[in-house]
């Protein structure tokens, strides 16, 4: 995966495995993700792998993100790329500052829920570093 950009017909397109995913109707701006900290890489991987797993299972996708999945990835993302922590970011269950929106935490939430046990047979090298990443320092906040 290296960035995200308009595809066909105004649509998002990401590269993940080899392949393009089309994100419909997402509205936002080019997200480059090569410009992030290789942690941040990371974090966006493991999140769309994870994405993708949820939506084959709940809304029938196969290659394409649903348009409420791609939602909640695209605000995820921009979440991410505004976190202040930046490379020592923590897991965000463990996060002194709460970023999201209640019903996008929610909606997060659920999904990790799903797909956090699965990842460990479809992605198991992703899933060991997200888990290792809950063990992180927490970082302090500047005030």
């Amino acid at each position: 995966m290296s960035f995200v950009t308009t595809g066909t017909q105004g649509r998002f397109v990401i590269r993940y495995n080899g392949r393009n995913v089309y994100w419909p109707g997402i509205k936002s701006t080019i997200m480059k993700i090569d410009d992030l900290p290789p942690r941040l890489q990371r974090e966006h991987k493991t999140f769309l792998a994870m994405q993708m797993i949820y939506c084959r299972a709940h809304h029938g996708s196969k290659d394409d993100l649903c348009p409420d999945c791609a939602e909640l990835s695209a605000y995820a993302f921009t979440r991410l790329e505004k976190c202040p922590f930046q490379e020592q970011k923590p897991v965000c269950a463990r996060c002194p500052i709460h970023c999201y929106q209640k019903e996008m935490q929610n909606r997060v939430k659920k999904m990790m829920g799903y797909s956090g046990p699965r990842m460990m047979f479809r992605h198991p090298g992703m899933a060991f570093l997200h888990l290792m990443d809950r063990f992180r320092k927490l970082p302090s906040i500047k005030r």
